[in-house]
């Protein structure tokens, strides 16, 4: 687990410099960083909140690893697909 860890990492790494870091700064409008919640944003963040614990308390949640990975995955998904652009920080 550890190797494939240091090696996921150097990879991240990598790929981070070569070619995310150059394509952010010529397109701002895209980098993630530069945006905020708003009010959908913050209500689809408080109702997926309550649906989560509400999952949790009443036993439903997933079972394995991967079933929290989609879980998460969606639920960011859809959080940052609310988020609207404030411009580039100075």
């Amino acid at each position: 687990m550890l190797a494939a860890f240091g090696i996921f990492s150097a990879f991240y790494i990598f790929i981070h410099y070569k070619y995310s870091k150059p394509f952010f700064k010529q397109h701002p409008e895209l980098d993630p960083q530069h945006f905020e919640f708003n009010t959908v944003a913050n209500v689809v963040f408080a109702i997926a909140t309550i649906v989560l614990m509400g999952l949790v308390i009443f036993n439903v949640y997933p079972k394995s690893p991967v079933g929290y990975i989609l879980v998460f995955g969606f639920y960011y998904a859809i959080i940052n697909g609310f988020k609207t652009y404030r411009g580039q920080a100075k």
